[in-house]
Protein backbone atom coordinates (compact mmCIF):
# COMPACT_ATOMS: atom_id res chain seq x y z
CA UNK A 1 0.00 0.00 0.00
CA UNK A 2 1.51 3.71 -1.11
CA UNK A 3 1.48 6.64 1.14
CA UNK A 4 -0.98 9.21 0.68
CA UNK A 5 0.34 12.26 -1.24
CA UNK A 6 2.65 13.88 1.90
CA UNK A 7 1.47 11.15 3.74
CA UNK A 8 2.92 8.22 5.52
CA UNK A 9 3.29 4.57 4.48
CA UNK A 10 1.75 1.77 5.95
CA UNK A 11 5.18 0.87 7.00
CA UNK A 12 5.92 3.43 8.64
CA UNK A 13 2.79 3.64 10.71
CA UNK A 14 3.34 0.40 11.66
CA UNK A 15 6.89 1.12 12.31
CA UNK A 16 6.00 4.12 14.97
CA UNK A 17 3.15 3.09 16.25
CA UNK A 18 4.28 0.50 18.56
CA UNK A 19 7.06 2.61 20.11
CA UNK A 20 4.07 5.49 20.97
CA UNK A 21 2.39 2.50 22.88
CA UNK A 22 4.68 1.46 24.69
CA UNK A 23 5.21 4.98 26.09
CA UNK A 24 1.71 5.29 27.50
CA UNK A 25 1.04 1.36 27.94
CA UNK A 26 -0.81 0.91 31.60
CA UNK A 27 1.04 -1.02 33.98
CA UNK A 28 -0.79 -3.75 36.11
CA UNK A 29 -3.00 -1.39 37.67
CA UNK A 30 -4.16 1.21 35.07
CA UNK A 31 -6.08 1.92 31.93
CA UNK A 32 -5.33 4.02 28.91
CA UNK A 33 -7.20 5.66 25.74
CA UNK A 34 -5.71 6.14 22.51
CA UNK A 35 -7.51 7.65 19.88
CA UNK A 36 -6.50 7.12 16.69
CA UNK A 37 -7.48 6.41 13.18
CA UNK A 38 -7.48 2.94 11.25
CA UNK A 39 -4.45 2.08 9.82
CA UNK A 40 -2.62 3.22 13.11
CA UNK A 41 -4.71 0.69 14.97
CA UNK A 42 -4.58 -1.78 12.78
CA UNK A 43 -0.70 -1.68 12.86
CA UNK A 44 -0.66 -1.57 16.46
CA UNK A 45 -3.18 -4.48 16.53
CA UNK A 46 -0.87 -6.52 14.07
CA UNK A 47 2.14 -5.47 16.70
CA UNK A 48 0.43 -6.64 20.07
CA UNK A 49 -1.47 -9.85 18.99
CA UNK A 50 1.38 -10.79 16.64
CA UNK A 51 -0.90 -11.11 13.78
CA UNK A 52 0.89 -11.29 9.88
CA UNK A 53 0.70 -7.36 8.93
CA UNK A 54 0.59 -8.61 5.00
CA UNK A 55 -2.42 -11.32 5.80
CA UNK A 56 -4.28 -8.75 8.39
CA UNK A 57 -4.67 -6.23 5.37
CA UNK A 58 -5.71 -8.57 3.02
CA UNK A 59 -7.91 -10.15 4.98
CA UNK A 60 -9.39 -6.75 6.27
CA UNK A 61 -8.81 -8.31 9.81
CA UNK A 62 -9.31 -5.52 12.50
CA UNK A 63 -10.82 -3.25 9.87
CA UNK A 64 -12.40 0.08 12.29
CA UNK A 65 -15.18 1.74 10.98
CA UNK A 66 -15.25 5.28 12.20
CA UNK A 67 -15.67 5.40 15.97
CA UNK A 68 -14.96 1.68 16.12
CA UNK A 69 -14.27 0.77 19.66
CA UNK A 70 -11.38 -2.56 20.65
CA UNK A 71 -10.02 -3.40 24.20
CA UNK A 72 -7.00 -4.93 24.94
CA UNK A 73 -6.03 -6.95 28.18
CA UNK A 74 -3.03 -7.55 29.24
CA UNK A 75 -2.39 -11.31 30.27
CA UNK A 76 -0.50 -12.71 33.20
CA UNK A 77 2.32 -13.47 30.65
CA UNK A 78 2.25 -10.08 30.05
CA UNK A 79 0.76 -10.84 25.98
CA UNK A 80 -2.14 -8.56 25.23
CA UNK A 81 -5.31 -10.40 23.76
CA UNK A 82 -8.28 -8.70 22.41
CA UNK A 83 -11.39 -8.43 24.56
CA UNK A 84 -13.44 -6.31 22.23
CA UNK A 85 -12.28 -6.12 18.59
CA UNK A 86 -13.82 -3.04 16.33
CA UNK A 87 -17.19 -2.49 17.81
CA UNK A 88 -19.41 -0.69 16.45
CA UNK A 89 -22.34 -1.72 17.77
CA UNK A 90 -23.14 1.95 19.45
CA UNK A 91 -23.57 3.14 15.80
CA UNK A 92 -26.60 0.69 14.94
CA UNK A 93 -30.23 1.89 14.90
CA UNK A 94 -32.32 0.82 18.02
CA UNK A 95 -34.55 -1.55 16.99
CA UNK A 96 -38.19 0.47 17.59
CA UNK A 97 -41.11 -1.50 19.28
Amino acid sequence: MQAAPQGESVGAVARRVPAVFDAVAPDDRGHVVLVTHGVAITALLCDLLGWDAQAAWAARRGLHGNTALTTLERQADGAWAGAVLACAAHLEEPAVA
